[in-house]
């Protein structure tokens, strides 16, 4: 069997959890996580969480966080590298899943550990209006502003913090390529109608399954936390659950909303990272019209 990594990328709701448990199955693989909000124990409902527990596959990086906090790149880079290796030396085939972008990136295009030494951080500059600092951003790099969605303070953050303590502009600290491994990646989509059909649904089904009452149940610190992470859903039922300012049936439609919105900003994503990876190390797969289980054998038969 060659030794190659399969990664499983696409936009949420396409479908990726049920096709990595056939691959896995058809391949003897194994399952890594890439998606953040299914490293987070208490979060469940609501991250679309695989029951990984009852699973025949072996699954990794789920349920991994207890507490709230965030994840860097650097340290999600650092842990799954040893999980790829322990699956080769099992004649296992590691299966990376997950709509994480940036994660998923890490793994092809290192981050740099930048030294916090030429520029003290201007903490104070961190507390203004999230929208804000991105016009700041956008007036210092428009390259990596234009990356970054207006609403998504970590990364503006993170950004600003790489020129305020290097003098490098974020735009130009981007990581090169490098190959520590086979890959190959299957990027899954759907035509639109569909995909935002399926994400419609998976909404109502999620609140249905109780996803009101899983962030209810969360303490103040993961409400606090999901509140500035916005992790989609979580941060829209806390301020219902608060504030009670609409229904439950404008809370649904919210969700959608914000839902297909981030399957939107995973596309655009993907368009600009297929970009930078060599030829031939990718394929974009339409679940529309696919037969999965000819085409889960017809990889199968690459992998063997």
């Amino acid at each position: 069997m060659k030794k190659s990594v399969v990664i499983i990328m696409g936009p949420t709701g396409v479908g990726k959890s049920d096709c990595a448990e056939v691959l896995a199955s058809a391949l003897n693989g194994v399952i890594i996580n890439g998606d953040l909000g299914q490293m987070y124990a208490p979060l469940s409902i609501g991250t679309a969480k695989p029951q990984w527990q009852q699973s025949p596959i072996e699954h990794y990086l789920f349920d991994t966080i207890t507490q709230p906090r965030n994840i860097s790149v650097v340290e999600y880079r650092k842990t799954v590298l040893p999980l790829i290796t322990t699956s080769f030396q099992r004649s296992k085939v590691p299966i990376i899943v997950g709509g994480s972008g940036f994660y998923i990136q890490s793994l092809l295009f290192p981050p740099h550990e930048h030294e916090l030494e030429k520029k003290p951080v201007q903490h104070d500059l961190y507390q203004e209006d999230t929208e804000l600092l991105w016009h700041k951003l956008y007036a210092l790099d428009p390259e990596r502003a234009h990356a970054i969605n207006k609403t998504d303070r970590y990364r503006i953050v993170r950004a600003l913090t790489i020129f305020d303590t290097t003098g490098i502009l974020p735009s130009q600290a981007r990581p090169g390529f490098v190959g520590d491994f086979d890959f190959h990646i299957i990027f899954l989509q759907r035509d639109r109608h569909d995909l935002y059909e399926r994400i419609n649904i998976r909404v109502e089904k999620m609140i249905h399954a109780g996803f009101i009452n899983e962030v209810q149940a969360l303490s103040p610190e993961w409400k606090e936390f999901l509140t500035i992470k916005k992790i989609i859903g979580y941060d829209l039922i806390i301020d219902y659950l608060e504030h009670s300012n609409f229904s439950e049936h404008n809370l649904i439609a919210a969700i959608q909303q914000k839902t297909r919105q981030y399957a939107k900003r995973q596309i655009s994503f993907w368009n600009m990272f297929k970009k930078r990876l060599p030829a031939g190390t990718y394929e974009e797969v339409n679940l529309t019209f696919l037969d999965l289980p000819l085409y889960i054998k017809q990889l199968s038969q690459f992998f063997t």
